[in-house]
């Protein structure tokens, strides 16, 4: 039977189990015995959680848990046996042991409640793993020195602070520090103890003594960070890369997201890149761990975790989610690849509309995603106008609205045609459409004015992608006018509303609608430097470095002319006697701002008060030789 059978978890209740150590016997070399109890977290008694790494999956240790033998990972009876040693038999929390691991509805329901169940622990108990050549000496240290007052009894302590740097940098350097889940477990803790081996010190104590420069205010820990009465100029610069290298670790990090929160929250973005290296055993885990304490979540309201779903499933109730409102408009895409990358998802098999020429090229996704609603509105701009064409397809007698105006169809593009649907206009008149895209991708969407709405647009095409080859439009010309099938963009028919201060958003209604924007985002570059009107590189994308001193500008100026300050067209236009004046002077001032720019760019930037450490061996400074 298992251990879990006779205190299950209610569903719909904040309920979770508090573990106790029964202190049958203190020998490690007993077997650990314990016992737990369900309470509700609102009414629950003082407990301690504990925050440590799972480690490697074998080999197994055998417990007893209410009377029947359970296995545990090595590193967790190793917290446990140095827990009895410490004599606690205070309610403890551990998400091994305290949440049936096999039951995935326990998991999704535990997984809502972490954020909660470490905020409410009295204390969190962080299990470093076991004792090196320096931890020992550094934790001692630090607790005698902050719990001594008088300058005479510290200083016998000091002599030794050569080693307790050395050992606090050992100490960042731990597997520990690179969990995704103890950023959580740490940041929202009330208080922390710190275990390593048979030490143990308060985690205030030891932040101070992490903190480099040191707290002047703090007199001991001034002390811990004074410079060496020696000559060594290598023993000194030990000191400094040694301090530096704690600054910038994950682990003083986490320390300074400690005493910060809550009244310091950062976004989901924020969280998600400066930990994008910690590990976990379950992707999902990565977007689960730091929503918890994002602002996004803390602000709002949770996401509700769900294992049974596979990646992609998990992903589209993420999105679906964060169109509530928790994930604000102007970072949907941007928390949409952030999950993607975190997740590792990828589509290859999709084709984006960009890459379509007829309907039967419809990737298998496109068909089961269109079904799929999602109610969200992204962020657009509007990109100008596109000037179209009415005239009458050949063959078919359809009112169609074109962005060529030439009889022959050996012109840049396929004709884009809009069905009178949306359109209706005089035969033969030119039509300024408006013109919307997006920040950081490349489609672009043709709009007209909605009806019986103000500041609204419907969506009624996107510009042609599609080119045809010189053969093709020759002798293959009138076959390819009578069978070309167009496939109409999956954006047709959706409004684009406009808000307060100028700033559009596009209301989608389902999954195949974001996905493409989303994939055409994260599209690879165009293999071509010639583009097709709309087009234009990736967002985000860096070009190669040239050769020319103005840094690749003359290449852009050549293809640049400003037409009008607000509409664009995708026409040539000839240029009279006085444009001709006027862009020559706009070229000569171009001339002056780059010659100028490449003087602005240098610009001289103030060394930081504190460095990056430098790799050990540039100086023939190893990280423990023994110098002393």
């Amino acid at each position: 039977m298992s251990i879990y059978a006779n205190n299950p978890l209610l569903s719909r209740h904040s309920h979770i189990r508090l573990l106790r150590i029964i202190s049958v016997s203190k020998s490690p070399l007993d077997r650990v015995t314990c016992a737990f109890s369900t309470f509700d977290i609102n009414s629950a008694p003082k407990y301690q959680a504990l925050s440590y790494e799972w480690g490697p999956t074998s080999p197994t240790i055998v417990i007893d848990v209410m009377g029947q033998p359970a296995r545990i990972r090595s590193n967790l009876w190793n917290f446990l046996s140095r827990l009895r040693s410490h004599g606690y038999e205070d309610y403890l929390w551990c998400d091994a042991i305290c949440i049936d691991q096999s039951n995935d509805y326990e998991r999704n329901h535990q997984v809502q409640l972490m954020s909660q169940i470490y905020r409410k622990a009295h204390s969190v108990l962080v299990w470093l793993g076991e004792e090196d050549q320096y931890s020992d000496i550094t934790l001692r240290s630090i607790g005698l020195l902050s719990s001594f007052k008088q300058d005479a009894l510290r200083q016998p302590h000091l002599t030794e602070r050569a080693k307790i740097w050395q050992g606090l940098v050992a100490l960042s350097r731990r597997r520990y520090w690179t969990r995704i889940w103890i950023v959580q477990e740490i940041t929202v803790a009330r208080d922390l103890q710190l275990f390593c081996g048979n030490e143990t010190v308060q985690w205030s104590a030891f932040a101070t003594a992490c903190k480099f420069p040191s707290d002047q205010s703090t007199p001991w820990a001034a002390e811990l960070w004074t410079p060496l009465n020696v000559e060594d100029d290598r023993k000194q610069h030990l000191r400094r890369s040694r301090g530096r290298e704690i600054h910038h670790s994950t682990m003083y990090g986490l320390i300074k997201s400690q005493k910060r929160w809550p009244k310091f929250v950062e976004s989901f973005e924020t969280l998600f890149v400066r930990y994008q290296d910690s590990g976990c055993e379950d992707p999902r885990d990565r977007i689960f761990a730091l929503l918890s304490i994002s602002k996004e979540v803390v602000l709002e309201r949770g996401f509700n975790a769900n294992y049974k779903l596979n990646m992609e499933d998990t992903f589209l109730s993420l999105m679906a989610w964060g169109a509530t409102g928790p994930v604000k408009i102007d970072s949907r895409i941007k928390f949409a690849l952030l999950a993607v990358e975190s997740m590792d998802l990828r589509w290859p098999s999709y084709k984006l509309e960009s890459a379509l020429r007829f309907k039967s090229q419809r990737s298998w996704s496109y068909f089961k995603w269109i079904q799929q609603p999602l109610a969200m509105t992204v962020r657009c701009q509007r990109s100008g106008k596109w000037p179209l064409y009415n005239q009458r397809s050949k063959g078919r007698g359809l009112d169609t609205i074109s962005d060529c105006d030439d009889e022959d169809y050996s012109i840049r593009s396929l004709p884009l045609e809009i069905s009178s649907e949306f359109v209706e206009y005089n035969h033969g008149d030119r039509h300024d459409l408006d013109l919307f895209g997006f920040a950081r991708s490349d489609i672009r969407l043709i709009c007209i004015p909605a009806v019986n709405r103000r500041r609204t647009w419907t969506v009624v095409a996107r510009p042609s992608y599609q080119f045809l080859s010189h053969n093709e439009q020759t002798s293959e010309k009138a076959e390819k006018r009578k069978d070309r099938e167009l496939a109409p963009t999956v954006f047709e028919g959706l409004n684009i509303v406009e808000g307060a201060s100028e700033r559009f958003v596009l209301e989608l209604k389902n999954v195949a609608q974001f996905m493409e924007i989303l994939l055409t985002d994260r599209g690879p570059l165009p293999s071509s430097s010639t583009t097709a009107p709309g087009r234009g590189k990736g967002g985000g994308s860096l070009a190669a470095p040239t050769n020319d001193k103005t840094r690749g500008l003359n290449a852009v100026l050549k293809g640049l002319r400003i037409i009008s300050p607000i509409t664009l067209t995708a026409e040539e236009e000839p240029a009279t006697s006085e444009e001709d004046s006027e862009n020559e002077s706009t070229l000569t001032d171009w001339k002056n701002l780059v010659a100028e720019s490449e003087v602005l760019a240098k610009v001289k930037i103030r060394k930081p008060p504190i460095d990056k450490p430098r790799l050990s061996h540039k100086l023939n400074v190893y990280p423990f030789s023994e110098y002393y």
